[in-house]
């Protein structure tokens, strides 16, 4: 299914989803399938009952944010923001806990609802906990991010920096 959507194939991809699990199973590919078909409206339902079905705080950090990614692809961008919101919500109690995945995620979410210094303070400490040096899996994928929270924030220059640090890296963007 994975391979098939990397090659555009929404058809094959369904079909491959149908055989593997033909209820609800594979989440995130069945919720991408959607997103490359394009069917935003029922992406958004999708993502929006996995969460709401879970009422707990790690569905709804993970489906709130693929919720919000529905919503900006419909031109909702209320409804993104809302869905944000939700996700930020449910990563508040663990933030004490400063975990880079956390921090890199809530970097993001604080980007795309315009909290300019919350993102890239979360961002930046992200990467200064799991540098690529530490950690060649999360490290890339951290940094990466930053890129992403320097673009969202309008540091074009320094979002173009961070991504040529990164391109090359084994497991970078």
């Amino acid at each position: 299914g994975d391979a098939a959507l990397e090659q555009g194939d929404t058809a094959l991809a369904r079909a491959a989803l149908t055989k593997m699990s033909p209820g609800t199973g594979f989440p995130f590919l069945r919720f991408s399938l959607l997103l490359y078909e394009p069917n935003y409206a029922e992406a958004d339902r999708f993502s929006l009952a996995l969460w709401r079905a879970r009422q707990d705080p790690l569905g709804v950090q993970t489906f709130a944010v693929l919720s919000a990614m529905a919503a900006r692809a419909e031109g909702d961008l209320e409804k993104m923001r809302s869905y944000l919101l939700a996700a930020r919500v449910a990563y508040e109690p663990v933030l004490p806990q400063q975990d880079p995945g956390v921090l890199s995620q809530l970097g993001l979410i604080d980007a795309t609802l315009g909290r300019k210094g919350d993102s890239l303070r979360e961002s930046q400490k992200a990467v200064e906990l799991r540098p690529i040096s530490r950690d060649a899996v999360e490290g890339p994928e951290y940094a990466t991010r930053l890129a992403q929270v320097y673009l969202l924030t309008g540091d074009y220059e320094r979002a173009m920096e961070q991504l040529l640090s990164v391109v090359k890296i084994a497991n970078g963007p």
